[in-house]
C-alpha cells in the first residue's frame, strides 16, 4: 500500500476535543487503511507515577460524583490504575458519508476498507473523493502524548 497521508501531533493532559484531517483521494483505490497510533506508555499510569499529587487530583475530581473521601490512599491508587486512561478514538467520512468509527481502547488501531472491512466500518463501493478523518479525544492523562495518523491506499 502507498502512504497517501501522514500526520503527527502531541496532546497534553486534560485535552478533550476533536481534530479533523481532510485528504483528497485524487484517484479511485481498491483498498484503504487508516491507522491511528499513540504512545502506549501514556495510556495509563504506571505504579511509580501514582504519587500523592495524582491521588489528590483524582480524589478532588471524583469526590463530588463518587464520594471517595473515605477511601485510603492505597484504595484511590488502585482506582487510578483501574480507571484512569487516555481515550482516543477514530472516525472516518468519505464524500460526506459516515464510513466507520473505532472505539476500542487500543493504543494502535486500523480501519480497513475494500477487500477487508474492519469491525465498526461500513463497506465502501468507491474509495475516491474527499476523505475526512476525525481523531476523537475524550481524555488525555499525561502531557506530551504523541499520536500519529496515516492513510494508506492501493
Amino acid at each position: 500500500m502507498d502512504r497517501i497521508y501522514a500526520v503527527k501531533g502531541v496532546l497534553d493532559k486534560g485535552f478533550t476535543g476533536q481534530i479533523s484531517y481532510s485528504v483528497s483521494l485524487a484517484k479511485e483505490y481498491k483498498n484503504m487503511k487508516i491507522t491511528l497510533e499513540f504512545d502506549k506508555e501514556k495510556q495509563r499510569y504506571r505504579d511509580e507515577e501514582i504519587n500523592k499529587d495524582v491521588i489528590e487530583a483524582f480524589r478532588a475530581e471524583c469526590n463530588g460524583e463518587y464520594n471517595i473521601d473515605a477511601a485510603s490512599d492505597e484504595e484511590v491508587k488502585e482506582m487510578v490504575k483501574g480507571n484512569c486512561k487516555t481515550e482516543i478514538h477514530l472516525s472516518a467520512f468519505l464524500n460526506g458519508e459516515f464510513i466507520g468509527c473505532i472505539h476500542k481502547q487500543l493504543a494502535s488501531r486500523t480501519m480497513s476498507f475494500g477487500d477487508i472491512v474492519s469491525e465498526g466500518c461500513l463497506p465502501v463501493s468507491k474509495i475516491t473523493g474527499a476523505l475526512k478523518v476525525t481523531v476523537l479525544v475524550f481524555n488525555v492523562i499525561k502531557n506530551e502524548t504523541a499520536y500519529s495518523l496515516t492513510v494508506e491506499c492501493e
